[in-house]
Formats: structure tokens, C-alpha cells, sequence
């Protein structure tokens, strides 16, 4: 009695197998026909009708699965081909697979028609020469300000030495008339005194009019490659040298009129090198 449930269990699973055909089984190690089967169907009355009901929504369970797959695929492969064969038909038929006008931009799946000429592609990187040459632009262009800023300040510095030799001139003038008239009054001491004043201011004024003052305006000038007659200029330099001289011996002869005339001598050079002053953009 042990020994039964367990054969009628398996028969029952033997009689609801749907897909079993394997010509014999074992039944506790000894062979069974198809008819035998058949016959302990008959007698397994002990068999639940639950597991036979389980058993057949089971296979309709699967018999519904392998038909739901089928449609799927059925319908996917449709609308494959229906979605390939799109480019074909005519652009008013789908407009809305078009790509926007101006956009350059294909939204078909298989790709667009295009026609007309390629436009050539935009260059978006730059290539190592031209990165060179902007940034040589760029330096030249610090260069070219730094060198402007620079001649700006060269330039009022000039103006300033210009500045000052024409004041010095306007002294020369004021501090030599003074000396000369005192020559000819007081007593001797007084003459004497003003004529060394004379001979000391003729020295003076050829050190930091003509050399400190003049000379060095020139350099600049000559520097900073302005239009400047530096020929006629240097004359006047000269000129200015040889008055400042002549009135020193003046001073030394204590002559009043060579004194004078010297003394004119060299204003009328300095006036005329300073109209040889060249133009100033600032």
C-alpha cells in the first residue's frame, strides 16, 4: 500500500502530459507499452480532476502565449516595411517627414536627397600657422602701444627742453643787460664786479644754455627721427658759442660796446635756433 501513491501520482502525470511520446516508460524499473498506459488510465480512478483541469488551462496558456507572439511579430515586420518604403512616395504625400527648410538636417531614417552643390564645411578649429600669425598680430599690436606711450612721453620731454631754452634765452637776456649797465656806474669796485659778473655769466650760460640745454634737444630730436635741419641748426649752435665767447674777452677788456654787440649776437641765435623747432603731435 506504501508503494502505490506514488505509482498513481506518476500515472496521473503520465495521462495529462499533453506533449509526452516516448514509446515506453519505467514503472519502478519494469517497462510499460502504449496500451498498458491506456489501461492504467482506465483504472485511475483515484486521479484528481483538479490536476486534469490544471493541466488543460496550462495548454491553453501556452497555445494563447505562441499566439501573442505571432501577431507581434506579424505586425513589427509590417510596419518595418511600410516605415522602408516611405522615402519612395512623392514629399506632398509626407510632408512631415521633410527636414525644415534652411536647416540642413536630414530627420528620414535612410537618409535624404540633397540637391545642388555641397556647401563647403565651416572650419571650426584653427590650424597652428594661423594661431601663429594672430599671436604675433596681437604682440605687435602691445608693441605698436607701448612704442606710441613711450614717443608720447619723449615728445613732453621735448617740449619741456624747448621750454626751458627759451627761458634760459629770456634770462641770458635780462641777467647780461643788468650786468652791462652796472659797468658803467659806481665807483671802480662796483665796475669790476660787474664786469666778472659778465665774464661768469658768458661761461655759465654756454655750459647750460647752449651744451645742457640745446646739444641735448638735438639728441632727442636726431632719436626720434623728427624733421629737424640739423645742419642749420648746429650753425646756430655754433653762432651762439662764438657770441658767448667774444663776450667773455669783451668782459675781460671791459668794453661796453663789443659787450653789447655780442650779447645781440647771441640772441639773435638762439631765436633762430628755436625756429627751427620741429612740429609736435601730441
Amino acid at each position: 500500500m506504501a508503494m502505490r501513491a506514488p505509482l498513481l501520482v506518476l500515472v496521473c502525470f503520465t495521462v495529462g502530459a499533453e506533449s509526452f511520446s516516448t514509446p515506453a516508460m519505467s514503472l519502478m524499473g519494469a517497462p510499460v507499452s502504449r496500451t498498458s498506459r491506456r489501461d492504467l488510465g482506465r483504472s485511475a480512478a483515484p486521479c484528481s480532476l483538479k490536476m486534469q483541469e490544471e493541466a488543460s488551462k496550462a495548454s491553453g496558456t501556452l497555445l494563447s502565449r505562441r499566439t501573442a507572439a505571432w501577431v507581434l511579430a506579424a505586425s513589427t515586420v509590417g510596419a518595418f516595411r511600410a516605415y522602408a518604403e516611405e522615402p519612395a512616395a512623392s514629399p506632398a504625400a509626407s510632408p512631415a517627414a521633410a527636414p525644415e527648410a534652411g536647416s540642413g538636417v536630414c530627420n528620414k531614417m535612410l537618409g535624404c536627397e540633397i540637391k545642388g552643390p555641397l556647401a563647403p564645411p565651416k572650419r571650426v578649429f584653427k590650424d597652428i600657422f594661423e594661431e601663429e600669425r594672430e599671436r604675433a598680430k596681437e604682440i605687435q599690436a602691445v608693441e605698436d602701444a607701448e612704442r606710441k606711450k613711450s614717443q608720447r612721453t619723449e615728445l613732453l620731454v621735448l617740449q619741456d627742453q624747448f621750454s626751458q631754452i627759451q627761458k634760459g634765452k629770456a634770462d641770458l637776456e635780462k641777467e647780461m643787460k643788468g650786468a652791462i649797465a652796472k659797468t658803467s656806474e659806481g665807483g671802480a669796485e662796483e665796475q669790476k664786479a660787474a664786469w666778472d659778473d659778465v665774464r661768469r655769466m658768458s661761461r655759465l650760460y654756454d655750459t647750460g644754455l647752449r651744451k645742457d640745454g640745446m646739444d641735448q634737444a638735438q639728441g632727442r630730436i636726431g632719436k626720434m627721427r623728427l624733421t629737424f635741419d640739423k645742419g642749420a641748426a648746429n650753425a646756430r649752435n655754433k653762432e651762439l658759442n662764438q657770441a658767448l665767447t667774444q663776450l667773455d674777452k669783451a668782459g675781460k677788456k671791459q668794453d661796453v660796446s663789443l659787450a653789447d654787440e655780442q650779447l645781440g649776437k647771441a640772441l639773435t641765435a638762439v631765436d633762430a635756433w628755436l625756429a627751427l623747432r620741429p612740429f609736435l603731435d601730441l
